[in-house]
């Protein structure tokens, strides 16, 4: 997963909203900590929290990011 295209509906996603609300954050911090621990994105952005997700927490964000690409590509046949 090294390059992953982020619409900004994800921001707005429940599961992105619930893991920002159990770390106190915003969803951006929670998409920005995933690219991170995935490799996909290895600087952190000023003012931009650190935050170690669990591995559960990962392979929710990364079926969700699945998810969002199948139906771009869909719509795009």
């Amino acid at each position: 997963m090294n390059k992953q295209v982020i619409l900004d509906r994800i921001y707005q996603d429940e599961v992105v909203c619930l893991i920002a609300d159990r770390y106190h954050t915003d969803p951006m911090s929670i998409v920005h900590s995933f690219l991170a621990q995935s490799d996909c994105q290895m600087v952190i952005a000023a003012g931009m929290q650190e935050i170690h997700l669990e591995e559960n927490e990962m392979e929710l964000l990364k079926d969700l990011l699945e998810y969002i690409n199948k139906q771009i590509d869909t719509t795009k046949q």
